[in-house]
């Protein structure tokens, strides 16, 4: 846990509080942030009063634009060469637009990361000047700075190189023909921070400066803003000034594919945060340059195509979906490791290993862990008979880049920046490296969980809709311009829940001290759960604060960022490990289910027709023993027949029974079209009007479905929606439901595109609980 701050009283100078007006925690944010006086407040508060610095100032800018615009006139192609994560694609995808509208000859190649990883390949950059003699020049964006036989080879071939970057400097530059990297600049320069996407745009605004028409540039702010905030760039100086600037472009989007993926991802345009951007949609295109091909984004982000365009989104949405179901058991995992051998934490440098682990995710997770235990983390994925590849990510203070200089004769290759970095070695060396590392951070590096400062003190029933637009006027918040927090004393948990389409953030509910509730929203936190607490007793809670939207009205949402014991320590939970016996695949599973409910305390979780079909076959008082997930109670067996609908189905379920051991038989209920699943929910529907008054309970609705509750209440209102049902009453896990002034059945209804996504992940869930490794099913303790 980190040390808290306390906000400490500033110094306020005389004229800047009537500027900043507002709530005083406004302005003490502001001298906490570095603003300390009127002119730096006008530029920070208002992008339109900023003072942007000249492009010109970062080296060898003005000179690669002149060799780039004379390729442009002298008829020539242009290869841009990017990068697979958000910086490089929009990087990518700006050099692109701002050269074709110059009418220049260009084509682009973003690095497959699976075939090549990061940086330009001497041997695909071949076979790109092999097979279009016409390509007059290789430009690079957010990559190059290290890529010397690269330089070498287009250099031999009479091709120019201009590379545009922003990662550390190497030692020697490459032999190319221009080099821009605001690296060169001294630190604190507004200009030296800059993404390889803010790179990329100074390029093209002096490239449209030279054709006479600067302003042109500006339509790529909206690339330039995603980059930014996807890179965790610094939010100061000209990047502050770039992604605000960029944000007014994304609330108003132009690009039809930016329309369509806010669309896919539930996000109101008008209303876009650089939260949103950083939480929902940079992780979208990440998951494409982890997993997939990410070429197609310039396209989705250039083409005017509708039916390219939605294609394309869909495919990041799968992408996507694969990429937080793959991160969430690696995470599981992982914890698992450290749980299994606390010991580990006793190292400066945490190092976890699997052969599993796609390579893909390892850097999110690792991220994770460091945000977690406060240390550098190395994740590293062993596949058999391949070199093993890693992920590392740093804390403050530990330059984990030069700590692996210092191990380079174990590394096959290595490279990174001071934060993070990337290695492949042989695995007979992972044991090697593992003390080497360990010993030269620990002889190397001082570091401590970086502390946690404190904007002020605030009641949570003190908060409304105007303080919080007052603190939002901050915003755009990152590294560099933290985000508000405040702090309430002496809470306590009242409850919590998985949310989120795939149940990867918690829903915490905290009671104060004078019996008012209140709900919070802990990012990606529903992994983390199983391998850290929340605190018992009375607590002191660090908490952000946001403007939401509640059908159309504004509401304030609070966001959990720390804990601490109130004076009297919190107690903690411990956890129960479970034993796990695995039937999967078994051949004549009924006879063994006999043998297994003939003994007392053990319960069956069947759901849907299996349900029926289980009792049927095993008669009475067996057939008792089968259950849906509303019908389970503590116990010490638990069986599982029906493959859970989701991981938060399965961690309630785990809570609700507490059960020493579990069996898994898993058996995929027949799969519905989403028409099939509507038929069916409107036919427990109409039971529960016939028969209960109309009140259903979410949870055993869903159970009856074999479903996941999100899917149930979805469709619930897809059903209200087309007039055959009507919801009078809904709470977290109730309705009450009244008749339609429609009947007949769901058919042929045009179906919600998230109702269709919970049904596409429900599935995939399971094929992955049926073929898993059992240590990556989160069955390892409740």
């Amino acid at each position: 846990m980190a040390e808290w701050l306390e906000p400490l009283q500033e110094d306020v100078p005389s004229g800047l509080p009537e500027l900043v007006g507002g709530h005083p925690l406004v302005v003490q944010a502001l001298m906490r942030r570095g603003i300390e006086d009127v002119t730096s407040a006008r530029g920070y508060l208002d992008p339109d009063l900023y003072r942007a610095a000249d492009p010109l100032e970062i080296p060898g800018l003005e000179g690669a634009a002149s060799q780039v615009m004379r390729v442009i006139q002298d008829g020539k192609t242009i290869l841009v060469w990017g990068d697979f994560d958000v910086d490089g694609q929009t990087a990518t995808t700006l050099l692109v637009t701002a050269l074709r509208s110059l009418q220049a000859r260009v084509v682009y190649h973003i690095p497959v990361r699976q075939a090549e990883s990061h940086g330009v390949s001497e041997s695909v950059l071949k076979q790109f000047l092999d097979r279009d003699p016409t390509i007059e020049m290789v430009l690079t964006c957010d990559t190059g700075i290290s890529a010397h036989p690269a330089a070498r080879l287009a250099r031999g071939r009479g091709v120019q190189m201009v590379i545009t970057d922003h990662h550390a400097l190497p030692a020697a530059m490459p032999p190319a023909d221009a080099i821009v990297n605001p690296r060169f600049l001294p630190a604190g320069h507004p200009l030296s921070m800059l993404p390889g996407v803010g790179v990329a745009y100074m390029l093209a605004r002096q490239l449209h400066c030279l054709a006479g028409d600067v302003q042109a540039s500006e339509s790529c702010l909206d690339l330039a803003a995603l980059g930014i905030v996807a890179d965790l760039a610094e939010i100061r100086g000209d990047n502050r000034f770039l992604l605000q600037s960029g944000l007014r472009q994304l609330r108003n989007p132009l690009r039809l594919g930016l329309k369509v993926m806010m669309e896919l991802a539930g996000i109101e345009p008008a209303t876009l945060s650089e939260e949103q951007i950083g939480f929902m949609l940079a992780p979208r295109l990440n998951a494409v340059g982890r997993l997939g091909d990410a070429n197609p984004v310039v396209d989705l982000l250039t083409s005017d195509d509708e039916g390219q365009i939605r294609l394309i989104a869909e495919q990041i949405e799968a992408f996507n979906a694969r990429r937080q179901l793959l991160t969430s058991q690696v995470m599981r995992a992982a914890l698992k490791q450290v749980e299994e051998s606390s010991s580990l934490l006793d190292d400066p440098v945490l190092i976890l290993f699997h052969a599993a682990w796609p390579a893909g995710v390892i850097g999110i997770v690792a991220s994770r862990l460091v945000e977690r235990f406060g240390k550098p983390v190395v994740l590293v994925s062993t596949p058999p008979g391949e070199a093993a590849r890693a992920s590392v990510r740093s804390v403050p203070g530990v330059d984990i880049t030069a700590a692996l200089d210092a191990c380079s004769d174990l590394l096959v290759s290595y490279g990174g920046h001071a934060m993070a970095a990337g290695f492949s070695l042989e695995l007979e060396n992972l044991s090697r490296l593992r003390r080497k590392l360990n010993s030269i951070v620990q002889a190397g590096w001082k570091y401590s969980a970086s502390p946690l400062q404190l904007d002020g003190y605030l009641q949570l029933r003190e908060l409304n809709p105007a303080l919080v637009a007052d603190l939002e006027r901050l915003s755009p918040f990152g590294p560099g311009n933290p985000q508000v927090v405040l702090a309430s004393k002496q809470m306590h948990i009242s409850g919590y829940m998985a949310v989120g389409r795939h149940q990867e953030h918690l829903q915490v509910n905290v009671e104060d001290e004078w019996g008012d509730n209140f709900r919070l929203m802990w990012w990606q936190a529903a992994d983390l759960i199983s391998g850290s607490l929340l605190p018992q007793g009375l607590f002191d809670l660090a908490y952000g604060v946001r403007i939401g939207n509640n059908r159309g009205r504004q509401d304030v949402r609070i966001e959990w960022v720390d804990s601490r014991a109130s004076p009297g320590a919190a107690v903690l939970v411990t956890k129960n490990p479970i034993r796990l016996t695995d039937y999967r695949g078994h051949a004549d599973p009924l006879p063994v289910l006999h043998s297994l409910v003939s003994q007392p305390g053990v319960q069956v979780w069947a759901e849907g027709a299996q349900r029926e079909d289980l009792r049927h076959q095993l008669r009475m008082p067996l057939g008792n023993a089968i259950r849906h997930r509303g019908e389970l109670e503590r116990g010490t067996t638990l069986v599982i027949w029906t493959s859970p609908p989701g991981q938060a189905e399965l961690r309630r379920v785990l809570e609700r029974v507490q059960p020493e051991e579990v069996v898994l038989f898993v058996r995929h209920p027949p799969e519905d079209t989403a028409q099939g699943f509507l038929k069916r929910l409107a036919g427990l529907a109409k039971f529960a009007l016939n028969n209960l008054e109309g009140e259903v309970s979410l949870p055993e609705m869903a159970g009856a479905a074999a479903a996941r509750t999100g899917a149930v209440l979805l469709g619930l209102q897809m059903l209200e929606a087309m007039g055959l049902l009507s919801i009078v009453k809904l709470q977290a896990e109730t309705a009450v439901l009244a008749a339609g002034n429609a009947e007949g059945e769901p058919v042929g209804a045009a179906v919600d595109t998230g109702f269709e996504n919970i049904l596409k992940e429900t599935s995939a869930y399971r094929q992955f609980f049926l073929q898993s490794d059992s240590s990556l099913l989160g069955l390892d303790s409740v």
